[in-house]
């Protein structure tokens, strides 16, 4: 098993993912992209799991999991998993 970011090149891959087991809306690429875009967001990261080292662009995809990133004062922050991870 294999835990990886997903990037840009991946997103078709991690949409097909999500869209195959039922992932709700908020776990989507463009949620995330809206959601980091807000202020007093920060960024976002897709992470994926898949059987094998090719980070899931030939192997079978097992999990998915989008994570947003919101600030808070004094440079702290929490990390948000909206209806994740999806398996």
């Amino acid at each position: 098993m294999h835990t990886f970011l997903v990037d840009a090149s991946q997103k078709s891959s991690y949409e097909d993912f999500l869209q195959r087991n039922k992932g709700s809306v908020v776990q989507s690429w463009a949620w995330g992209k809206f959601w980091a875009s807000l202020r007093g967001r920060g960024r976002f990261w897709a992470i994926g799991v898949g059987e094998n080292e090719v980070k899931g662009r030939e192997g079978k995809w097992l999990g998915a999991v989008l994570v947003v990133k919101q600030k808070l004062p004094f440079g702290l922050c929490w990390l948000s998993v909206a209806r994740g991870p999806v398996f």
